[in-house]
């Protein structure tokens, strides 16, 4: 088991730790730490991680530090992509130029591939009760990501060229939408070895899909307690609790 997962003897009988300690998780978890590691937000802004280990409870610090480097990621989404749209405007013209726009697009595919797995999977072993950000700031942040993979993808298959039934410069950005929404209408086709690229997007829109729809769901109240007929009181509100019928009682 990895040393950066965060766990105590007292973990021992709850199903994490069997989670925790499984080979694949272990494995798996070094990979995209070593992915997370050559991101160029953590060149600049350090990991999350990094951030959450330097305080101790409700540190004011955190939540200074954390808000600082929120708003820093926010900047650098946005540059990634202004970066994305001038790739797309210049690889209609610069023709010699756009396998560079491609690999530039390659790299931050796979950027935005490891953060969304190191944010879902991998953080919450890492550090316990992560509260750097809203799962509303996380749903929107993720939403910019999947378009940023349309442009991105977009730009690659500009590259490559091997797209047919293709008559206008945006045609790849059209297919590249199409796939990623694995809508697939047909009017546009990807041959020879732009194939596999289409079928990469089409696996990564699946992906992107099930990591957003497990934000929604975290953003809903929680079943048990209504079920039970506990709900959460106001702030200073008296507690009450569920009768045997249900009924909530002072």
């Amino acid at each position: 088991m990895t040393k950066r997962f965060a766990l105590t003897e007292a973990d021992r009988d709850s199903p994490e730790w069997i989670w925790r300690c499984s080979p694949i998780v272990v494995g798996l978890e070094h990979v995209f730490y070593w992915l997370e590691q050559l991101s160029p937000s953590t060149w600049l802004f350090g990991t999350r991680d990094s951030v959450l280990r330097k305080y101790r409870g409700d540190d004011p610090g955190l939540v200074r530090d954390t808000t600082h480097r929120a708003r820093r990621i926010d900047f650098y989404l946005l540059s990634w992509l202004a970066i994305e749209a001038a790739a797309v405007v210049l690889g209609v013209h610069l023709r010699h130029w756009r396998p560079v726009f491609a690999a530039f697009c390659a790299f931050r595919l796979v950027d935005i591939w490891q953060t969304g797995i190191n944010i879902t999977l991998f953080g919450s072993l890492r550090v316990p009760q992560q509260r750097v950000a809203t799962s509303q700031r996380m749903v929107l942040m993720l939403g910019l990501n999947f378009i940023e993979a349309i442009l991105c993808f977009g730009v690659v298959y500009v590259a490559t060229g091997h797209l047919s039934k293709t008559s206008a410069w945006y045609d790849p950005y059209y297919f590249s939408t199409v796939t990623q929404t694995t809508v697939g209408y047909g009017d546009v086709l990807a041959v020879s070895w732009a194939r596999m690229i289409a079928v990469t997007q089409s696996l990564f829109g699946v992906f992107f899909g099930v990591l957003m729809f497990a934000r929604l769901v975290s953003l809903l109240p929680g079943v048990l307690p209504v079920q039970s007929g506990y709900i959460d009181p106001a702030p200073g509100a008296p507690l009450h609790e569920p009768t045997n019928d249900g009924t909530p009682h002072p």
